[in-house]
């Protein structure tokens, strides 16, 4: 991350309980975990899974670790180098990526990223609720 001029400001291992999953990705309630891009794959992958469902599966095997990263572009940044979250896009387009590297499925691609600045301060307040979100702003 010291390539990509990242800096840690604070991370924690943590544990998702359902519960927590659950809050966490309600957004994405009623969400499917096949890709409308998948036309030409086997009947098998159109199982009706939600992505809630998936998600929640796979986020609660084991510790996460958390991190707010800071820097020009933050954001974005950190996503280039985690990658598509699709796994077919990862291996063709970007296998030396964060994902393409360490991802097994589309749910379970080893990472997230905050998509927006607000979207980053809602999650930082989700897992450290205590955090001042302004702080990063005025110290960078």
């Amino acid at each position: 991350m010291s390539d990509a001029q990242l800096q840690i400001i604070h991370n924690e291992e943590v544990f998702m309980t359902r519960d927590r999953a659950q809050v966490f990705y309600a957004e994405h309630k009623g969400e499917s975990s096949i890709s409308t891009n998948c036309v030409n794959a086997p009947e098998f992958a159109f199982r009706p899974l939600s992505l809630v469902k998936n998600l929640l599966a796979t986020r609660r095997h084991g510790p996460l670790g958390v991190y707010i990263l800071a820097g020009n572009n933050a954001i974005s940044v950190w996503r280039s180098l985690l990658g598509p979250t699709k796994v077919y896009r990862t291996v063709v387009y970007e296998p030396n990526s964060l994902r393409g590297r360490f991802g097994l499925t589309d749910t379970r691609n080893g990472f997230h990223g905050s998509d927006s600045q607000e979207n980053a301060f809602k999650e930082i307040k989700f897992f450290f609720p205590s955090f001042n979100c302004e702080s990063i702003l005025s110290d960078l």
